[in-house]
């Protein structure tokens, strides 16, 4: 029989879209798999491509540049998954920069406690502060 063939990989670019309310600038928006509540950061992985076999959650982090600041920001942040059915789900997140960073990771994650639960295909996340849509990125699931 022929070898089975894997979807094309999602592709994801860095951004250096700016973010007035926060006055920073998004550098990359990355994706990677783990259980409920993350992983150390160190462990991470990023991925565009995930087995539906194995994941569980899918992190979708952004990184920002900005300046020190003379006093901490807090965010909230949306993160809008398109199902491949063409409806959305929105996933809302509050974060922080503290005064001494320069640049700093946020992510947020969504999906099942057991692998297996995603349907085969292409996903878009799209990354919104207030208003204003910041960036996007794919994921597939194969």
């Amino acid at each position: 029989p022929p070898a089975a063939t894997l979807p094309p990989a999602a592709t994801s670019a860095p951004y250096t879209n700016y973010i007035p309310s926060l006055d920073a600038s998004i550098t990359d928006i990355l994706c990677f798999e783990g259980p409920y509540g993350g992983i150390d950061h160190d462990l991470v992985q990023y991925n565009t491509r995930f087995p539906q076999s194995s994941t569980r959650y899918i992190f979708v982090e952004f990184n920002l540049d900005h300046p020190n600041l003379s006093q901490q920001i807090d965010f909230t942040y949306d993160l809008i998954l398109h199902e491949l059915d063409g409806s959305t789900s929105t996933f809302s997140h509050d974060s922080s920069i503290d005064p001494s960073w320069t640049t700093s990771y946020h992510y947020k994650g969504f999906g099942w406690d057991e692998s297996g639960n995603w349907d085969l295909g292409d996903y878009q996340v799209d990354l919104y502060i207030g208003d204003q849509m910041i960036s996007s990125t794919m994921f597939s699931i194969y």
